[in-house]
């Protein structure tokens, strides 16, 4: 393996050093989710993860920071107007003998978190002898800078109880009041405020839902015997939008079914989440049934378009859920929970190469739909140079940018201007900082794939590549976001097929050489299978460019051993990609599988390419011949494997539309499947 891993690595890398962005489309693994707050101010997404955390990702870094530790079990969160304040809703609640009093009362739990110091401050509220033994906060929602509204999780009584509650900082007053209270429900109701957080949907998810207008301090409508799973609401159009888990319908504040939106989302069935974006008037829906998410314009009652989800969100148990979906400030990222993974959508994707280093001179690809190329300008904020403008495709252009020394760090803006028109990308391109011996350093992992057992490790190699002009020191790589995953690794020598150094140890990197690992990766909990994204980085270079299926690992751990397939493909070119023959429109890879898991005569072989791409595939098994023994026109095939090695042969036809240079996302994927499961998988390049 070591000479393979070599030969079919080396190019590929050289080849992406200018390219690769990261995918649009991201899971990645949490505890059980209960609710979801997007902070406009720090830019980050807070998650209530029931071990007692509160996440915070960071969606333009495409990384965790350090979770908030708020133990006991967190459910619905809401940050203040301003920002300054985010509230948790803990599903305990708290018994002691008030001052002055002689018996125990029992008192619900809010905890008041500083996004800055990350403080924690309890609050309490006395839950009055009409509640029964067991009832805890469920949902919280801050209505104005000092109310907020609490919602109780019954479990022993059939009333759902909605309190106002009062806050200063440190106390919590309780206020009685019987319209708080809704229809029998098996799990806590939950709460969605408008735009200007005048009104408030009251859901109890059985059959009722108030709006609540906090002007009026009461109920000024309530739907009744209407199943709702998650409202939004228009505020200036005065309408409620419901998902009744089959559709998406609009009731007038007066409770008249206004418009009824199955046309628009395909008969939807199994609505898992509705969002409203109020300041670009237009809705977002996600179906499990057909796994999409629909944009739907609500006033022109017109589809915007059709984003397919690269994730099956069928199943989810949204009873675990106060909010299913959500959206970053500006628009651009979608956030998705499922039961113990978030789900991460980029739908502007408006920058190809979203980072470059002071000094540094490089080719980006920037989207600008259909504005008029004539007189098209672009700027990337300053100390950064922008040295011409082509065409690239109909979406999008070459830029040739140069950053100063002393181009500011960080995150800059990006506008595109065409006459009077202009597009602008919020945080579309990062500067980093030039580090000493301006090392530059790029990854590959192989097999990219691999199932084991829980609570032992699997192996694999990785290879870093370093084309810039200074040596790369102590490289090292760590498995990002997955607390159940221990990743180790040692320096590996390919030629000789030689373990060296100590675990933790890594390479030192010459210009223009490279270095390789020999790593383990261990889990301590079953582990479905999903791509593990994998930080690799030396002391004097940015961290590698993270490009799935390249330098990820689709891992997955079982409690007994499963089928686990090592597969590697090879190209003509010997570089890792695909080159079409411009003139007969025709390329072709072979690939290689074992299976060296549990036995299986029945292995699913599919080939499929980036969305991105519109490719005629067809593979077929070779066996041991150089020629093509049987042909499927559906991308697909049968691997035995019970029965050692077997090669395919995987013909690529384009129609003759360009293929972005771009060897991240210009990729065909072999995958192989055990009941709809990916047990192995691996990947060429296309141009």
């Amino acid at each position: 393996m070591p000479r393979i891993f070599n030969r079919v690595l080396g190019g590929l890398l050289l080849a992406i050093c200018l390219s690769g962005p990261v995918s649009a489309q991201r899971a990645l693994s949490t505890g059980d989710i209960w609710d979801m707050e997007y902070d406009p101010v720090r830019e980050l997404l807070y998650v209530s993860d029931d071990r007692g955390l509160i996440l915070r990702w960071d969606p333009y870094d495409r990384v965790f920071l350090s979770p908030i530790q708020v133990g006991g079990t967190p459910r619905g969160i809401s940050l203040s107007p301003d920002g300054s304040a985010l509230f948790v809703a803990q599903s305990v609640y708290q018994t002691h003998i008030p001052e002055g009093g002689t018996e125990p009362v029992q008192y619900g739990h809010i905890q008041r978190i500083d996004p800055d110091t990350l403080a924690i401050t309890d609050l309490e509220f006395d839950l009055h002898d009409h509640l029964r033994e067991g009832a805890r906060a469920f949902d919280v929602l801050v209505t104005n800078e000092s109310t907020l509204m609490v919602s109780l999780n019954p479990y022993s009584t059939n009333n759902a109880a909605w309190y106002e509650i009062s806050m200063d900082g440190e106390t919590a007053l309780y206020h009685n009041n019987s319209n708080y209270y809704t229809s029998s429900t098996t799990h806590g109701p939950t709460a969605i405020a408008s735009e200007s957080r005048r009104y408030i949907s009251l859901n109890d998810r059985s059959q009722r839902t108030h709006l609540w207008d906090t002007a009026a301090n009461g109920i000024v409508s309530t739907l009744l015997n209407v199943a709702t799973e998650e409202v939004a609401i228009m505020e200036e159009l005065r309408t409620l939008l419901v998902a009744d888990f089959h559709n998406v319908r609009l009731y007038n504040f007066d409770t008249t079914l206004a418009r009824d939106y199955r046309d628009l989302t395909g008969a939807a069935r199994d609505v898992e989440g509705i969002v409203y974006d109020a300041p670009r008037q237009r809705l977002l829906v996600t179906s499990s049934y057909q796994n999409e998410l629909f944009i739907i314009d609500p006033v022109r009652h017109e589809r915007i378009a059709t984003v397919a989800l690269n994730h099956n969100i069928n199943g989810t148990d949204d009873s675990l859920m106060t909010n299913h979906l959500r959206l970053s400030a500006d628009g651009r990222f979608v956030f998705i929970a499922l039961e113990n993974t978030l789900l991460v959508y980029d739908l502007n994707d408006p920058v190809y190469v979203e980072r470059g280093i002071q000094g540094q001179t490089l080719t980006t690809r920037v989207r600008v739909d259909d504005l008029d190329r004539a007189g098209l300008s672009v700027d990337f904020g300053p100390g950064i140079a922008v040295l011409g403008v082509t065409n690239f495709d109909d979406s999008h252009v070459n830029v040739r940018i140069r950053l100063d020394e002393e181009a500011p760090v960080g995150w800059h803006d990006v506008s595109v201007q065409s006459g009077s028109e202009t597009r602008s990308w919020h945080r579309a391109f990062k500067v980093l900082p030039s580090v000493a011996g301006d090392a530059r350093i790029f990854a590959a992992v192989l097999p990219s794939s691999r199932s084991g057992v829980v609570n032992q490790p699997i192996t694999a190699l990785a290879a870093l590549v370093n084309p810039g002009p200074g040596t790369a020191r102590n490289c090292r790589m760590s498995a990002l976001n997955e607390p159940a995953v221990t990743l180790e690794h040692r320096p590996f020598h390919a030629e000789r097929g030689m373990i060296q150094g100590e675990s933790g140890d890594g390479p030192t990197i010459q210009p223009g050489e490279s270095g390789n690992f020999f790593f383990t990766v261990t889990s301590s909990q079953v582990f479905q299978p999903r791509d593990l994204e994998i930080e690799f980085r030396c002391d004097n270079a940015s961290p590698a460019p993270i490009v799935t299926g390249l330098n990820t690992f689709l891992f997955s751990a079982y409690d007994v051993q499963y089928v686990d397939v090592l597969a590697i493909a090879a190209t003509t070119s010997g570089d890792g990609i695909v080159h079409i023959n411009p003139n007969t429109h025709v390329g072709a890879f072979a690939a290689a599988a074992i299976n060296i898991g549990t036995p299986s005569t029945e292995i699913a072989v599919r080939v499929v390419q980036d969305p991105s791409l519109s490719l005629r595939l067809t593979i077929c098994d070779s066996g041991n011949a150089s020629h093509c023994a049987s042909r499927n026109a559906d991308n697909r095939t049968i691997f035995d494997g019970s029965r050692g090695a077997a090669t395919f042969y995987i013909r690529v036809e384009s129609d003759g539309t360009p293929i972005p240079r771009d060897l991240a996302r210009s990729r065909i994927t072999l995958e192989f499947l055990v009941a709809n499961l990916v047990v192995g998988s691996t990947s060429v390049a296309v141009r």
